[in-house]
């Protein structure tokens, strides 16, 4: 199934599924491009073609060559946000925890305090080396291991 993407005033891609006997023209015309952004330019593709969007930095990703790629540092700020965004939700709830009394809540916000999100998401070259980077202390929901 052929894909239309789009790529608004800011340079921010936008990818959605065409039908075989649509109007691209009119698609992209119509497409919501959210924010007040527009739609500066349109083709249409495959994933065979173009690739596909990273899922956790689609927003990262950009057309360049006629290819879907992540702009990794648009990626590494995702990242960074998305850990400290989740760092700052563990230790809530690890606060809460020892409000309540339970034990060893101490040895687990040490670990978390001691997470550098900035180092933790540096030297990654691609989306798959960048997740790898996720510490293990902390899951990827929140929980603290």
């Amino acid at each position: 199934m052929p894909r239309i993407i789009i790529i608004d005033n800011t340079g921010n891609l936008w990818v959605g599924p065409i039908a075989d006997d649509a109007d691209p023209a009119a698609e992209a015309e119509k497409a919501v491009v959210p924010h007040g952004r527009t739609v500066a330019s349109w083709r249409l593709g495959t994933v065979e073609e173009t690739g596909r969007p990273h899922r956790t930095y689609r927003a990262a990703a950009r057309f360049v060559d006629g290819k879907i790629v992540t702009d990794m540092p648009a990626a590494e700020e995702i990242h960074r946000g998305n850990m400290t965004r989740v760092r700052r939700d563990v230790m809530r709830d690890l606060m809460e925890r020892a409000e309540l009394g339970e034990v060893g809540i101490t040895a687990k916000k040490s670990v978390v305090k001691a997470l550098d999100v900035g180092v933790e998401s540096a030297g990654a070259t691609t989306p798959e080396g960048l997740k790898a980077k996720w510490p293990a202390a902390i899951e990827r929901r929140g929980a603290v291991r």
